[in-house]
């Protein structure tokens, strides 16, 4: 069995088609010599695998993400898209512009830090203000400002006014996060 740094560009490329208008990836059929001789022949396992996958939409729903499998290691499709365009998987993560993590169109990825990807994040479904970053401090009676960078809370400040407060967690998310911050 292959270990994952063994999942090159190259691999993935001689395993799936991309295409990077719809960024859906379809399964080349595969050669005899990737399978191995079990309980049935590697032509039998071959052949079985080519009949059932071959050209056919590679990966499953999970979790919010396409996953394809190659070799018992799962990929979230647009890394593999990313190796696929790229030649080379990227250094940390890939982001969804869009903020769609099933958009894997080649024109919605983009490599970026974890701290990146995290600023291009939508307004958690536990937000109550309605403000990403933004949250109500019962205590002083004020709108208060937080972000997050590098998993560490940042404090910006308290205000009385909302739209202060979302413009101090707009103006650091601008700072921080450059063309990967999404604004409140």
């Amino acid at each position: 069995m292959a270990k994952r740094e063994d999942i090159t560009a190259g691999l993935v490329r001689t395993m799936l088609d991309y295409d990077p208008e719809t960024g859906v990836m379809i399964w080349k059929a595969r050669a005899t010599d990737m399978f191995e001789d079990g309980k049935h022949s590697a032509v039998h396992n071959c052949a079985k695998w080519n009949a059932k996958f071959a050209g056919k939409v590679a990966g499953t729903l999970t979790g919010g993400y396409w996953i394809i499998t190659i070799f018992h290691h799962h990929f979230r499709r647009g890394r593999l898209a990313w190796a696929w365009m790229m030649g080379a998987f990227p250094k940390e993560e890939v982001d969804h512009e869009d903020v769609c993590p099933l958009n894997d169109k080649f024109k919605n990825l983009r490599e970026a830090t974890s701290t990146q990807n995290k600023g291009n994040q939508r307004i958690p479904r536990h937000n109550s203000s309605g403000a990403k970053g933004i949250s109500w401090d019962k205590k002083n009676n004020k709108w208060e400002a937080n972000i997050h960078i590098a998993n560490k809370k940042k404090h910006l400040g308290r205000f009385y006014d909302f739209n202060d407060a979302v413009s101090a967690y707009n103006n650091a998310a601008e700072k921080h996060f450059g063309e990967f911050s999404r604004a409140s």
